[in-house]
């Protein structure tokens, strides 16, 4: 559980420190957007593409660790709440579904 709590507490610094760099750029970059895009999906429980390369020029420099940051910190909440749920006892059925099912990520926007 302590695991679980600091790893929120990651997420949300490094959420606090990308959203003025995000609010300055007149436009999301390709790499951005795709690193954004795993953050959504692996809070929400699916399973994300592996990212690519980030924008490492200029500003986007600053942006790129706290992006790195904030897709293994929502990786190891994930976890940890699978293991939590598995270390409750016996998974229920809607809970074993949860935990093996990959719902397809364009039924979910």
């Amino acid at each position: 559980l302590n695991n679980l709590i600091i790893q929120n507490h990651v997420l949300a610094s490094q959420i606090s420190a990308a959203i003025p760099l995000l609010a300055s750029l007149p436009e999301i970059p390709d790499g951005v957007a795709s690193a954004l895009t795993a953050i959504e999906l692996e809070i929400n429980n699916m399973d994300a593409p592996p990212i690519g390369s980030l924008e490492t020029e200029g500003d986007l420099a600053m942006l790129a660790y706290p992006l790195r940051q904030m897709i293994k910190a929502t990786q190891l909440i994930r976890q940890d709440m699978r293991g939590l749920v598995l270390s409750s006892g016996p998974p229920s059925p809607t809970q074993l579904e949860l935990l093996t099912s990959t719902p397809d990520v364009e039924t979910q926007r």
